[in-house]
């Protein structure tokens, strides 16, 4: 749970921004760090070049005057937690250095340097003989820091997902604020191949979370509905799913108001999200555009439900729960 630069900002990103977005994230006014969200996550755009001999990796001067080391710092003073962005290949998407053949020497100077709790290993870039998430992978544990591992790999024959890492794509970037394609989304998490890698310590990732204002959302042009956005926020918990805003939280931005901060700090939602048991959740009844889905919890006899009508027309839904089993969640319509 956390904020990620990506979606919202993608390459506009410096340290006075992720500075006041750690603030927003802590503030109580908003009260998302008390609900859960702890990690402040840089995605690509912030480095530039590697320093010869080391081979160390080195932040955008302009972009990050202070180092990455103060802008760490900041984060944690806040009771946050760091995340890094880098790419398998020998550039990022964005053609910056990426971490091809520098496994060990990026991970090493993540934790030692700038004390990082998270690394993103994005697809791009091109690679040579060895598995480069594999690399990374086991050069992050040698530090001997729990570091949370995210790839941009997705299910097909030989992809390493659940074997290899915490958290992996399970389809393209979420392009726009847009019902129709994170239903897409959606269905390719809740594959069957993505049920089997799912459990403790590793989850499948449909993308991030578009609730909330980004200047993505091209100030509202194509932005998706309260009811839309409350229902990717209950389907991203019950996956489960990453839960990774993109909104701007900074104090006296209009990101997160107070419809949107509802949704996001739902208690019985993110318990669901943060069920120890972390099983994936299953259609059991579709009709019509209607759909049921369940997720079995780590209490006995507990399990969530989501009722979801999938098209844009309105619909009641009424359910009913015996007295030997509890709903835990949140219900959710579609756009209607």
């Amino acid at each position: 749970m956390g904020w990620s630069s990506w979606y919202g900002f993608t390459s506009h990103i410096n340290e006075t921004m992720l500075r006041d977005m750690a603030d927003g994230l802590a503030a109580q006014e908003h009260g998302l760090s008390a609900a859960g969200y702890k990690h402040i996550w840089l995605d690509d755009g912030w480095a530039v070049s590697r320093r010869p001999g080391t081979g160390t990796i080195v932040e955008d001067p302009k972009l990050f005057p202070s180092g990455m080391r103060n802008l760490s710092a900041y984060i944690h003073s806040r009771g946050l937690l760091f995340g890094i962005y880098t790419s398998k290949g020998n550039t990022t998407c964005l053609g910056r250095p990426g971490s091809y053949n520098y496994e060990t020497i990026d991970a090493n100077y993540y934790v030692s340097e700038w004390d990082v709790d998270a690394v993103k290993d994005d697809g791009c870039g091109a690679i040579g003989a060895h598995d480069p998430w594999t690399a990374m992978r086991d050069a992050l544990n040698k530090t001997g820091k729990p570091v949370w591992y995210a790839i941009h790999s997705q299910t097909t024959p030989g992809s390493p997902n659940g074997t290899v890492a915490n958290m992996w794509r399970t389809g393209g970037d979420l392009s726009s604020s847009s019902y129709t394609m994170w239903l897409d989304r959606l269905d390719l998490a809740t594959a069957p191949q993505q049920a089997a890698l799912t459990g403790p310590g590793a989850f499948p990732n449909p993308d991030f979370l578009e609730v909330g204002y980004s200047p993505r959302a091209r100030k509202g042009v194509n932005a998706m509905t309260i009811t839309e956005q409350r229902s990717m926020f209950t389907f991203w918990a019950a996956l489960p799913g990453p839960l990774m805003l993109s909104a701007d939280v900074r104090l006296g931005r209009s990101g997160v108001d107070k419809d949107v901060l509802a949704i996001l700090t739902n208690p019985e939602v993110i318990a669901v999200n943060q069920d120890p048991r972390a099983a994936p959740m299953r259609p059991v009844w579709r009709a019509n555009g209607l759909e049921v889905w369940r997720k079995p919890l780590d209490a006995k006899n507990t399990f969530a439900i989501i009722l979801f009508h999938r098209n844009d027309t309105g619909l009641r839904v009424d359910g009913n729960v015996g007295p030997s089993k509890r709903a835990a969640g949140s219900g959710a319509t579609g756009s209607g």
